[in-house]
């Protein structure tokens, strides 16, 4: 069982790379610009990063076609080590930037405002490891004559649909608000709205901490300027929210008295 599990995982991570590669090509010959938050961290120009996009595709459809197709294990697998490895790295320096646009490996971003998350670098890591175990395992392929391939099919599925959906967090419908953490994801991009900048400069640095309320599809937060003599004992109030889903963030700000 262990290795109808690791060859199901194996073919995911192949699969994976096909899709990415075929994505990367198809936005370079269409002169797409992906943007995202890799390109945003190396601050790389969009004609260099088509070039950047071509060498990546390229690489990510040899390596996904040899692990697919059961070439030579140890090339196969220490290719996919190695990109997990570069992926691994990159992210992490794009996620420690804080750069927004998304990961855009796969799917173009549709969240301007949208960060590196852990579940991008969780799949980037998956690849290193599952390439290293490709490399040293070689575990049979789901489509080899063994009573095997049931268990590898269902986890390859699996998987390959959780690293998809690690691209892109899962949102409600009406809102399109982060299901997972969704207050955090929005109290950090309104700490980057050019809104927020404006009115902490005007006020004086904001103490520690905020008092939060939701309203609908709408997030209500309340800073205190550090300095009371600033604002003779008032708040800073943010109406946050996007009038579409993967919309622009929208942020109203106001001052109001100290909430009791």
């Amino acid at each position: 069982m262990a290795d109808a599990i690791l060859s199901g995982a194996v073919l995911a991570c192949g699969a994976l790379f096909v899709l990415s590669g075929a994505a990367k090509l198809w936005r370079v010959i269409g002169r797409v610009d992906s943007g995202g938050a890799i390109r945003a961290a190396l601050r790389v120009s969009a004609q260099r990063w088509r070039f950047v996009e071509l060498a990546a595709a390229l690489a990510e459809l040899g390596t996904g076609s040899a692990v697919c197709s059961g070439f030579h294990p140890v090339v196969a697998g220490g290719a996919m080590a190695a990109q997990g490895a570069v992926f691994s790295v990159v992210l992490a320096y794009a996620r420690h930037t804080k750069a927004t646009g998304g990961c855009a490996c796969v799917l173009r971003p549709k969240d301007p405002d949208l960060t590196i998350g852990w579940p991008v670098q969780t799949r980037a890591a998956c690849l290193l490891i599952i390439g290293v175990l490709e490399a040293t395992a070689h575990p049979p392929r789901p489509y080899a004559p063994t009573g095997s391939w049931p268990i590898a099919a269902i986890t390859g599925v699996l998987l390959l649909v959780a690293m998809l959906s690690a691209e892109h967090p899962w949102r409600t419908p009406h809102c399109g608000r982060r299901i997972w953490s969704p207050r955090r994801e929005t109290v950090r991009a309104l700490m980057r709205h050019g809104v927020f900048e404006a009115m902490s400069a005007a006020s004086g640095p904001f103490a520690d901490g905020f008092t939060h309320r939701r309203d609908g599809c709408f997030d209500e937060f309340w800073f205190t300027p550090a300095a009371r003599e600033n604002t003779a004992g008032r708040t800073v109030s943010f109406r946050v929210g996007r009038a579409t889903p993967g919309s622009a963030l929208a942020v109203e700000a106001r001052i109001e008295p100290v909430r009791g």
